[in-house]
């Protein structure tokens, strides 16, 4: 640089750029500390069930809710419904969705609320019903809510609305996360109703690490769920991998 007032402009990801007027002297080395402000930029939410193709949410002309990956870490999940609980207008009774009051499932006919993992519909081959245990919570990116009519796009089983959960892509060259939690079950005001030993209790274990090279992305994960419900005979345990 040559000697006299120079301007130097300073930016880097993550902090707000700034200039600098700096007097450079021949033949002297000069030291300055630049000390940048912290900025963080807020990009357009991305959705995809409104129309199978990438679409700003602002964009979208039905009524549609997106839960970030930050909320549903934040609250612990240890069951995807949970994470549904958070959308006005979507009840979740007996294990069956229903958006704006409308009927959820009914046998012989199906649900009416579409159950979608990255938009690959995830209802039972026998009865057409949501089976929770088939959605990665392990490795959720975002969950998409149509509330409406959406049987245009998807089949009669929207007629209600879509719930599509879609999974994360790695962005680090390695990334494990691993999650567990425990819980007890309160016992029963009647004595007589209480039929086990101790306290009833449920655990789980969830496990995923991703790994990005140059040529493919690899994501390995697994759920452990075990629960000891207050029912007699009503226990269970199940392994996704």
């Amino acid at each position: 640089m040559r000697p006299g007032n120079q301007v130097l402009i300073c930016s880097y990801l993550g902090y707000a750029s700034d200039t600098f007027t700096v007097v450079m002297e021949a033949g002297k080395t000069t030291t300055y500390n630049i000390l940048l402000r912290q900025e963080a930029n807020v990009l357009d939410d991305i959705v995809i069930s409104a129309g199978k193709y990438e679409q700003r949410l602002e964009d979208v002309t039905v009524s549609m809710e997106l839960l970030k990956p930050k909320m549903i870490e934040a609250r612990n999940t240890t069951n995807v419904t949970q994470v549904l609980e958070q959308v006005p207008g979507l009840n979740i009774l007996d294990e069956e969705p229903q958006i704006r009051g409308g009927s959820g499932y009914a046998f012989g006919v199906g649900t009416r609320v579409l159950t979608l993992v990255d938009g690959i519909p995830i209802l039972t081959a026998d009865a057409g019903r949501t089976n929770w245990s088939f959605i990665p919570i392990e490795n959720l990116n975002q969950v998409e809510v149509i509330k409406g009519a959406a049987s245009v796009l998807y089949g009669s089983s929207a007629l209600s609305g879509t719930i599509n959960f879609l999974t994360a892509y790695p962005t680090k060259p390695h990334e494990t996360k691993v999650r567990m939690y425990t819980g007890f079950y309160s016992s029963p005001s009647n004595p007589a109703a209480k039929w086990w030993n101790g306290a009833a209790n449920f655990s789980g274990l969830n496990i995923n690490h991703a790994m990005k090279t140059k040529l493919f992305d690899v994501i390995i994960g697994g759920c452990f769920i075990r629960s000891q419900l207050h029912r007699s005979s009503g226990g269970r345990s199940c392994f996704t991998f």
